[in-house]
């Protein structure tokens, strides 16, 4: 069996997870007295708070108030020894006049966009339909490329990704002047394209199935390549599939016939 390479040029990096944000906003904790967001990736800003904080918890009753809001409507000024909630009620910070901070302002009515991250999946960050829109745009690129190659008839093969990259690019949130960039791992960079690779084959039957007896090594380990240029458009998957013509393969009787 020759070896056969299929590059992926220009390889999805983001996927969009809905069409249009909704806002984050600033909201009391019942269980804690606490204020927190209600979103894990929007941090409660220091200025709402007197400065006993973080070592209180005190709103500063001179620029912000708390609310009850009932089903996004307004109800009135909170008050915690009088007042009875429903399930239905919010309380929400909110600035003396009563509107509440929204604490994505820039970006709701927006479409979110998420970076493609392995650990995403294995850390539980993102939900399961999250999770299958991610795989999803990732094979979606993949297919009419996986199309085009042969149909592998010698078994079993070994699969290697190179991941062509920058070290610094528009992905990375830290500032320009550091010239390393936000750390990230090849591994967790690389997984969820070398697991969707693997499916991408099994579903256009380029191989009999990518279980062991098939495949002995998938590409869920990446050698990364880092582009000379720091140029982010020449970025791209390079997978190199090979016949595994080891020893304890070919003395193995489960393989004999592959």
């Amino acid at each position: 069996m020759e070896e056969i390479i299929v590059e992926i040029p220009q390889y999805i990096r983001e996927y969009q997870v809905s069409q249009s944000q909704r806002p984050v906003y600033y909201v009391l904790d019942s269980s804690t007295g606490k204020i927190k967001s209600t979103s894990k990736r929007n941090k409660v800003p220091v200025k709402l708070f007197t400065d006993s904080y973080p070592y209180g918890h005190s709103l500063d009753s001179k620029k912000y108030k708390l609310c009850v809001f009932r089903a996004n409507k307004f109800v009135g000024e909170y008050a915690p020894q009088i007042q009875v909630l429903k399930k239905t009620d919010h309380i929400r910070v909110c600035d003396i006049n009563f509107q509440p901070l929204i604490a994505n302002f820039k970006n709701v009515g927006t479409p979110k966009i998420r970076v493609i991250k392995g650990q995403d999946i294995y850390n539980g960050n993102i939900r399961e339909e999250q999770r299958a829109q991610m795989m999803n745009k990732i094979k979606e690129q993949m297919r009419p490329i996986i199309q085009k190659m042969p149909v592998i008839t010698q078994y079993p093969i070994t699969i290697d990704c190179e991941l062509h990259d920058t070290v610094k690019n528009k992905y990375d949130r830290v500032l320009d002047t550091d010239i390393e960039g936000r750390i990230w791992d090849v591994d967790n960079r690389g997984f969820p394209y070398g697991k969707a690779f693997c499916d991408v084959l099994q579903e256009l039957s380029k191989v009999v199935n990518d279980d062991r007896l098939h495949i002995t090594k998938p590409p869920l380990g990446v050698l990364f390549c880092p582009l000379p240029d720091n140029d982010d458009t020449q970025r791209k998957l390079k997978f190199i599939i090979k016949h595994d013509d080891r020893e304890i393969i070919k003395n193995n009787k489960f393989y004999g016939k592959k």
